[in-house]
């Protein structure tokens, strides 16, 4: 199955075939996006921002240019450990006072060798995804989710 959010993924980096690395681009260009989600929000000092409520977290990223938006990780889709839990989707804004509403983020995953491919696509058989916020120097920050 091909990796869901390619469409929204630029500067895709690749390593060693088992990894990949990139970072969000909205469609009409924008990189900057508004978070909500259905865990539970942590205050991100020792565990990322957001964290599995129930065993289950969808995490969605709307673009504050055009309002588009799409879903970013769904623990009951993504992956290889698939869930049966049944996803219900109310979200909560992801609000921080130490953060800026509209935020940059990179998103890694790590995969088995096996599953990294299927023919010219990156599989969404991952099995971990990493989302990072990239802070006001552009650096890579704090962990929005560590699934």
């Amino acid at each position: 199955m091909k990796l869901r959010i390619l469409d929204y993924l630029k500067d895709v980096k690749e390593y060693n075939g088992v990894a990949l690395s990139a970072k969000f681009q909205c469609t009409c260009g924008s990189n900057k996006f508004e978070f909500s989600h259905t865990g539970k929000q942590t205050k991100g000092i020792l565990s990322p921002f957001i964290i599995k409520k129930k065993g289950q977290l969808v995490l969605k990223a709307t673009c504050p240019n055009c309002r588009s938006s799409f879903i970013v990780y769904d623990s009951t889709k993504d992956g290889s450990n698939i869930s049966d839990k049944s996803s219900s989707y109310e979200f909560m804004p992801f609000t921080s006072k130490s953060l800026p509403n509209n935020l940059s983020v990179v998103i890694k995953y790590n995969y088995f060798p096996e599953k990294f491919k299927t023919g010219e696509f990156y599989s969404n058989e991952f099995e971990n995804c990493f989302i990072y916020i990239i802070d006001e120097n552009g650096k890579e920050g704090k962990a929005l989710i560590e699934e």
